[in-house]
């Protein structure tokens, strides 16, 4: 979202990765007021899970942003859903695989920044292939989860310490395989469109050092 020179920033913006703009994005920038404006989305809060430190682990922490913002200025993003709500209850979500957030303390708004190195993907009403690529990273972290019942603070140990860039190339790495399993009959336009996502994403992978042999099981991780 564009503005005017000299007035101050609304709304939210994402920005394409700068390596693989086609994956999906690698920072999102959003305005928080505590007034709307009614001429477009205006956010009044964001929710995202981030990675907090105690007694030497970290634990996973759901956190509310709202203006006025007093808390910490950065965070350790985790792996999971980035949701902003507007004044009226409507939503723009994404999901990113960790990172950073970076939150501003101004006296008219709070502007915080989603940076990631692994693309972010978004949810999009006019594009069905990423809401379907967000449903099946989920679905694989929560059988991940599943797996370590009754111990889940391990499985949140883990989650809040994994490096982004190893989890998400596990994850595309478990997503591929998964995939590949599919038989003849199910393979939808979707299907084709996941399937090239994810050949394009281990290409990009393997051309930053995450070749054949090189990625991690999404069990070794979680």
């Amino acid at each position: 979202m564009q503005n005017p020179v000299n007035t101050p920033p609304i709304g939210y913006k994402f920005t394409p990765h700068s390596c693989s703009p086609q994956l999906g994005y690698e920072a999102l920038h959003v305005y928080v007021y505590d007034q709307p404006t009614g001429e477009h989305f205006d956010p009044r809060r964001v929710f995202c899970t981030v990675a907090e430190e105690h007694r030497g682990r970290f634990n996973l922490r759901k956190l509310h942003i709202e203006h006025p913002w007093n808390d910490k200025e950065t965070y350790r993003l985790c792996a999971g859903r980035i949701i902003l709500e507007d004044h009226k209850e409507k939503r723009v979500e994404a999901f990113a695989w960790g990172g950073e957030v970076r939150i501003q303390k101004k006296g008219a708004f709070t502007p915080c920044t989603f940076r990631t190195p692994v693309p972010m993907l978004v949810f999009d009403p006019n594009d069905l292939t990423e809401d379907t690529l967000i449903s099946e990273f989920e679905a694989l972290l929560a059988r991940r989860r599943a797996a370590w019942e009754p111990r889940v603070e391990e499985f949140e140990h883990r989650l809040a310490e994994a490096d982004p860039e190893a989890l998400f190339a596990a994850a595309v790495l478990a997503l591929h395989t998964q995939l590949q399993t599919y038989p003849s009959t199910g393979r939808s336009a979707a299907y084709w469109k996941m399937r090239s996502w994810a050949e394009d994403a281990l290409e990009r992978l393997g051309e930053h050092g995450w070749g054949a042999g090189q990625i991690p099981a999404l069990e070794e991780i979680l």
